[in-house]
């Protein structure tokens, strides 16, 4: 279970759903129904707010998991070869959906951040609240890596980059090494 900033409650997933409870109970309130075994929550996405007056978690419906296999014929530890196993998506492959969903403890709602805002992710980072609890923020990359999104100043600075280098695609090696994944939480929120 993911305790709450104040360490009174704890969020846990229950039958694929996110479900909140007093620490120490068994007895707690199920805040989401509409996760099923092909679109279930994930335990390790859920946030806490800084303020444990809500949470934040991405429901996933899986894509398909394709295994490659590798064989190592000459390992410098041991005489016999070695084989591996590495999950690896092919272009056309349907891809994992991460749906964004907010949860406020207050009043039981649930707030379906749309997906059209983020169409064909190839990759979502983990949700981070803001400090002072009124948003929550994430980052996305778009299949073939078309696009790259983030905080607003993340993208007003990136789209400065592009501009002034004349660029029409995003170079994902670039904006790694130009710290653009580092998110711009400020003492403000």
């Amino acid at each position: 279970p993911h305790i709450s900033p104040d360490g009174k409650q704890e969020a846990l997933i229950r039958n694929f759903n996110v479900y909140v409870r007093p620490v120490g109970s068994e007895r707690g309130v199920m805040l989401s129904t509409d996760g099923s075994e092909g679109d279930a929550y994930d335990q390790s996405s859920i946030v806490w707010s800084p303020d444990s007056r809500r949470i934040a978690a991405y429901r996933v419906r899986p894509g398909y998991r394709r295994m490659v296999h590798y064989v190592l014929s000459s390992p410098t530890d041991q005489l016999q070869p070695k084989d591996s196993t590495l999950y690896y998506n092919k272009p056309g492959d349907v891809l994992d959906v991460d749906q964004p969903v907010l949860f406020d403890l207050a009043s039981h709602r649930q707030f379906v951040i749309d997906n059209s805002l983020f169409p064909n992710a190839y990759d979502v980072t983990a949700l981070v609240w803001r400090r002072n609890s009124q948003a929550v923020t994430f980052e996305y990359s778009q299949r073939a890596h078309q696009a790259v999104f983030g905080s607003r100043e993340e993208r007003r600075t990136m789209a400065s980059r592009l501009e002034a280098g004349g660029e029409d695609h995003i170079d994902i090696g670039r904006i790694h090494r130009f710290g653009f994944r580092q998110r711009g939480d400020g003492a403000g929120g």
